[in-house]
């Protein structure tokens, strides 16, 4: 099956479900409204960049002024206008099965699904908010035009119970990481604590500056080193120099690592260096970072405006804690990292969980029926 993916861009948590179908011998295209090469990994498959021009002024105006009357960034994919005659060159020459589109409102995705349904190429929605939470107003229009696919997919639930809402016809599908499974690193006593966060430079609401307090407040601080990774610095370098202020002003400048841009396929080894990783964002929709940290037995501590909480269970293998509470915050770091038996112990139960529902083996049992249902059953 020659399955077509049409996206923003071509996030590092697509890699996973890529080679998943790839193996399973399915063709994978990607079709996308930008690329950041350095931050996308490209050894599975390389996206294609739609063409694209400015937006006419009936589409851009409206946009751009109700971005910044709800605070909103005008990102150019959401101002940008793909070309048709080169959109419906690429749709005949990739000739799809199946494709499945994430955020429909975007002009490339909304062209992609016109083509669609004129040509009855079967189609689904991937979305990352809750699998619980009705569809958006504007889903809903789409769908009563017709344009917007009828069944949608996504990782996030909020109840891990949950696999579907048969009403609206949503389906879970794990998002998935697919690093090596190894033996469990034992923790050495005299060794540094080491605490990791992967989390965009550009974004305010990753809230670094939470986990750079609480670093402050750690008992024995000078035993902890934090490390992280991120990128878009440039994009917003007032905030990265309040983030390095703040360290200088707590005392801990030199207990942290700021790296940027670092290679994808080079990522796994900071993980895997990793006692405990941490994402203190606000409102994060769904981050593929805890799943990679689970992935190596790291335990993950994440707020509970994030997506994807319900892969942690408090006091086995991670924690939720509330938003912006950095006492909060402080106390669980301390609470995973207090001596290498909880460590160790809280480590296995990240593996266990993600070898029980993180694997490529899972999404391929989540999206291979639905495939077969789609294409069969086209809507």
């Amino acid at each position: 099956m020659r399955i077509l993916f049409v996206l923003p861009r071509l996030h590092p948590n697509q890699h996973a479900w890529c080679q998943a179908l790839t193996d399973a011998g399915h063709e994978v295209c990607y079709l996308v409204a930008q690329q950041q090469p350095n931050v996308e990994d490209y050894s599975c498959a390389t996206p294609t960049l739609a063409e694209q021009q400015p937006a006419p002024w009936w589409w851009r105006w409206p946009v751009s002024a109700y971005l910044k009357l709800t605070a909103g960034k005008v990102r150019p994919n959401l101002i940008a206008w793909p070309k048709r005659a080169a959109l419906v060159a690429y749709l005949r020459a990739t000739n799809p099965d199946v494709v499945i589109v994430r955020e429909a409102t975007l002009p490339l995705s909304f062209a992609v699904l016109r083509y669609c349904q004129e040509h009855q190429v079967p189609t689904l929605l991937y979305t990352q908010y809750p699998l619980e939470v009705t569809d958006s107003w504007t889903i809903r229009l789409l769908r009563w035009w017709g344009l917007a696919p009828a069944v949608r997919i996504t990782p996030n639930r909020l109840n891990r119970e949950h696999t579907e809402q048969i009403a609206t016809n949503t389906h879970y599908v794990p998002l998935v990481s697919d690093w090596p499974v190894i033996p469990i690193r034992r923790s050495n006593p005299s060794s540094p604590i080491n605490i990791l966060c992967v989390a965009k430079y550009a974004s305010r609401r990753k809230r670094h500056g939470d986990l750079i307090r609480a670093l402050s407040q750690l008992p024995n601080q000078e035993r902890y080193h934090l490390t992280f990774i991120g990128n878009g610095k440039d994009a917003r370098p007032a905030y990265w120099d309040q983030l390095h202020a703040l360290a200088r002003t707590c005392g801990v400048a030199a207990q942290i690592t700021w790296l940027e841009d670092i290679d994808p396929t080079q990522v796994e080894q900071y993980f895997r260096a990793a006692d405990v990783f941490v994402l203190p964002s606000a409102h994060e929709a769904f981050a593929i970072s805890p799943i990679q940290a689970l992935n190596c037995g790291v335990p993950v501590i994440v707020t509970d405006t994030s997506g994807g909480q319900s892969n942690v269970t408090n006091g086995k293998n991670g924690y939720v804690i509330p938003t912006g509470d950095v006492a909060a915050l402080a106390d669980r770091i301390v609470e995973v990292t207090k001596n290498p038996a909880v460590r160790e112990q809280m480590a296995a139960h990240a593996l266990a969980f993600y070898e029980a529902h993180l694997t490529p083996q899972r999404f391929l049992a989540h999206i291979t029926p639905l495939l077969k249902r789609v294409t069969t059953q086209p809507e």
